[in-house]
């Protein structure tokens, strides 16, 4: 199973799976921020990570502004869900593609701050979306976010990249390290790439 990454703009990942929440309770999915620095608001728009059917659309206490997407694939049925938004613009048993908006990111239910909650079950089953995502080219990415971020303002060199192996690092001047928490990370902007294209990098 593959998921496309629902906000297409450059961002940074909080609160991971397994984290316990501000509230105390375990997250059951990821949460993508706003870059350091990002304008206010921060309303960039959410597509489904997996084409599907819209199973809900609502708001509750909890999640806000969400919605459900069920999609069947070989290995069984997914639901995804997307809560906190601003806007839903995703109804009961619309058609779900990858191209379609089903709404933009908010801050709405249970939430400190603008932020997409993306949580995933398989066949019931809760999993990390993060070990789904699909990857983006290394460098390609690296270069286009120097040029239009870092070296506009001249202040954040570092880089937080995960790989499709789950291992986190830091990349600084075309060098890697190894960390062991998204705490590094939290503070810069955060890609997803192939753990091969990552062993080739040299170590900080």
């Amino acid at each position: 199973m593959t998921l496309t990454t629902p906000i297409r703009v450059p961002y940074r990942f909080t609160y991971k799976y397994g984290d316990f929440t501000w509230y105390l309770a375990k997250h059951d999915g990821i949460d993508f921020a706003p870059p350091v620095g990002a304008p206010r608001p921060w309303r960039p728009d959410v597509y489904p990570a997996l084409p599907g059917m819209v199973t809900r659309s609502s708001y509750s206490i909890s999640y806000g502004n969400v919605v459900y997407v069920r999609s069947v694939i070989p290995e069984g049925v997914v639901e995804l869900r997307y809560a906190h938004l601003h806007e839903r613009y995703a109804n009961f048993g619309d058609e779900a593609r990858l191209d379609t908006r089903i709404g933009i990111v908010g801050n709405t239910g249970w939430s400190t701050g603008e932020h997409l909650h993306f949580q995933g079950s398989l066949n019931g089953q809760s999993f990390d979306p993060l070990l789904y995502l699909s990857t983006v080219p290394m460098w390609d990415t690296l270069k286009r976010i120097w040029r239009e971020k870092f070296n506009a303002e001249g202040a954040h060199l570092y880089i937080g990249v995960l790989t499709d192996q789950g291992k986190l690092y830091i990349v600084k001047d075309g060098k890697k390290k190894e960390v062991g928490t998204t705490e590094f990370i939290h503070n810069v902007l955060s890609i997803r790439v192939t753990q091969s294209e990552m062993d080739k990098m040299p170590n900080l």
